[in-house]
């Protein structure tokens, strides 16, 4: 304890030595000791007398701006010792010397004085034509001859024209989007509603250009019943890559089933009569809506032929036929949509007795691209064909395309079909 007691006083009186002889520390911070040393290192900071000499910025210094930018400048007001209100006058500007005294514009009137009459749409097209050419004509080419006089640039030019007159078409498609209406307890759709809706308009026929070789039709079906229809206009590539999709995953039936193993995976899945797939689809024997594949659409494509009857599509029928006698032409011309005769029957009849819409009827037997008794499945299939006929020489022509297995059964019944209005093919299938 005595040990510590000294060292603390030892400490305190050594700490009191050394601060003998300091200033305080607010010594010489009051603003008069400020300004003293703040003069005595830059001297006098009068600059609003003649500490600050303002001698070297008269016009010898700057030599006369005006000159320089070839204009006087905007009165000034004269030096005074204090600022003064400005005069209410305002200043004024020496005139410019015109920086475009080069160039001559006097023909410029002329140039166009022969467009003043460019007010009116009419005549608005005529007049930019004129100009147009006229600038162009001015303008010339470089070192260009008298033999050029005239011409104009090629982007100016108007393109070729291509008119196309779709009277003399002779192929159609019916085009529409045909929606079911669905009952309200299980969701199915209503049995009719979608294709009653696929007939209604705006359900027109149409030329298709440019994609006339086919009509495609994708047939929805949701617990067996149509859901949706949608048709269009396609190619034949098209419209088969689309089919082909029809039954993929494609793998080999397994024993004592007809069916592909793989059929409940594919996107469509027809029924082809079969309770059990009936079932599955959510159809009789199940539970609906709920079924497993109840809840997922069968979505099928099929390529089918054009109309070609041009009273079934245009109404240009000499003497008018019965309702029944309409439909029938239908029938025979293969035309899949709505007649513009005065019944407005309607058919979805690919060919004899497979109607696109009822499923049971697809079974048709053994035919010729299509035989049911081997392939249950051969009406939603496609393979590739032989066409043949004969060009202005008589020479054989031939080509080898894909098309549906319904395509080209119409086509083979169409090479020995007459109807009225109806234009004939020519040349023969090889199936």
């Amino acid at each position: 304890m005595k040990l510590t007691a000294s060292i603390l006083i030892a400490s305190a009186h050594a700490q009191g030595r050394n601060r003998e002889g300091k200033d305080s520390d607010n010594t010489n911070t009051d603003s008069a000791s400020f300004s003293d040393s703040f003069a005595d290192y830059f001297g006098g900071y009068d600059y609003g007398g003649s500490s600050f000499d303002y001698s070297g910025f008269d016009d010898s210094a700057f030599g006369n701006y005006n000159d320089a930018f070839g204009t006087d400048a905007p009165a000034t007001f004269a030096a005074t010792d204090a600022p003064t209100a400005a005069p209410t006058a305002a200043p004024t500007v020496a005139a410019t010397e015109d920086p475009f005294a080069g160039y001559d514009f006097s023909g410029a009137d002329d140039a166009f004085a022969s467009y003043d009459g460019a007010d009116t749409a009419a005549n608005l097209d005529d007049t930019v034509a004129d100009i147009v050419s006229d600038v162009v004509d001015a303008a010339g080419r470089p070192d260009a001859s008298d033999a050029e006089e005239g011409k104009s640039s090629q982007f100016i030019q108007a393109p070729p024209v291509f008119e196309v007159d779709l009277g003399s078409s002779t192929t159609w498609c019916w085009i529409n989007e045909g929606i079911a209406d669905f009952a309200a307890d299980t969701n199915a759709p209503v049995v009719n509603t979608a294709i009653n809706a696929w007939y209604a308009a705006p359900g027109a026929w149409s030329t298709c250009d440019g994609a006339n070789q086919v009509c495609q039709i994708k047939v929805v079906r949701q617990q067996n019943e149509i859901a949706s229809i949608i048709s269009q206009c396609s190619n034949q590539h098209s419209c088969v890559d689309n089919m082909k999709s029809n039954m993929n995953p494609e793998l080999a039936a397994s024993t004592g089933n007809k069916f592909f193993s793989s059929w409940k995976n594919q996107k469509c899945r027809p029924t082809f009569g079969v309770a059990a797939a009936i079932a599955y689809n959510g159809g009789a024997g199940s539970a609906g809506g709920r079924a497993r594949g109840g809840t997922i659409p069968s979505e099928c494509y099929y390529c089918v032929e054009p109309c070609r009857n041009e009273y079934v599509v245009l109404n240009t029928r000499p003497a008018p036929l019965t309702d029944a006698e309409q439909l029938t032409a239908m029938k025979n011309s293969m035309c899949i949509g709505k007649t513009a005769e005065s019944s407005g029957s309607t058919s979805s009849f690919a060919f004899g007795t497979l109607d696109i819409f009822d499923e049971a009827s697809h079974q048709v037997g053994a035919l010729n691209a299509i035989d049911t008794t081997t392939a249950v499945d051969s009406p939603y299939q496609s393979r590739a064909y032989t066409l043949a006929k004969d060009d202005v020489n008589g020479s054989p022509i031939t080509q080898v395309v894909e098309i549906s297995n319904i395509q080209a059964e119409q086509i083979e019944a169409l090479e020995t079909t007459s109807e009225a209005g109806m234009t004939a093919l020519t040349g023969t299938i090889t199936v």
